[in-house]
């Protein structure tokens, strides 16, 4: 069993000197159940079966930004790459859905290397929990990911920036009401003290975001695993990812929907997705 890399003693100080951490959210899949005038779109073609939130943690969020943005410049600057013609197109920007597979091959590389650790949600699509734990509503499933996925990843001792990647109908007021209610459900679920963490959250453009190229590449990793069981990327940066939490899924046993270092996320142990 690979165990996760340990820090150096220079990075452990970075770490516990820092009283920011900086959270990066995105999405892979779609929320949707329905299409216009309510047609079901379970089981149609192009049809998501999941929905996973992923969250990446930083806590050198300069360093970070400035590695992003020297690699994307070499990549424009290597004479190697000229003929890559999505590459050189104008608001080009690292997106794993749509890069050429010499840029998804080179950056993956590339994030093996940085120090973050990074956090998932997946979301199975039911009908029956849709229309009776989300009443029937798209945003109610999405946030209820979100607020699951923080439950556990904001204290009382440092001071948290929230990052939400843009995407439409995603909403400031059930971002921020997400938030309270995974700080409202940790309070209720310890016996210690109320936390009262101090955070900001915001909802940013991709384009403009470049650490969030990091989970969003990282989502991509895994929806290619779970949807077509192609592993080369997941496994790569499986060290980093920090925690799995596959929230519908069936259990077998204490804790079996969380996955971790000591009981790595496999398609064997979750079963099928679809």
């Amino acid at each position: 069993m690979k165990k996760p890399k340990f820090l150096t003693k220079e990075q452990k100080v970075l770490r516990n000197a820092s009283r920011t951490i900086h959270y990066y959210i995105d999405e892979s899949g779609s929320p949707e159940f329905y299409g216009k005038k309510k047609k079901l779109l379970v089981g149609a073609e192009g049809y998501s079966p999941i929905l996973i939130i992923g969250l990446v943690s930083v806590i050198n969020r300069n360093y970070i930004f400035r590695k992003i943005e020297k690699f994307t410049e070499d990549l424009l600057a290597n004479n190697e790459l000229k003929n890559i013609y999505s590459l050189h197109q104008p608001g080009w920007y690292l997106h794993a859905k749509d890069d050429h597979p010499e840029v998804l091959d080179r950056f993956f590389n590339f994030l093996a290397s940085l120090d973050f650790r990074g956090y998932f949600i997946i979301g199975r699509k039911s009908l029956r929990t849709f229309h009776r734990t989300h009443k029937a509503k798209e945003s109610n499933f999405y946030f209820d990911l979100i607020q699951n996925l923080l439950r556990y990843r904001i204290t009382g001792f440092k001071e948290f920036k929230i990052y939400l990647s843009r995407r439409s109908g995603n909403s400031i007021e059930a971002f921020k009401d997400a938030i309270e209610s995974s700080i409202e459900n940790y309070n209720k679920s310890t016996n210690k003290d109320d936390i009262t963490p101090t955070y900001t959250c915001t909802i940013v453009p991709s384009k403009s975001t470049p650490e969030s190229s990091i989970v969003d590449y990282m989502l991509w990793a895994l929806q290619r695993y779970i949807l077509k069981e192609e592993e080369t990327y997941y496994n790569l940066l499986i060290d980093k990812y920090e925690l799995i939490y596959d929230i519908y899924g069936k259990t077998r046993g204490e804790n079996s929907r969380f996955y971790n270092y000591k009981n790595r996320f496999d398609l064997k142990k979750a079963g099928k997705f679809v």
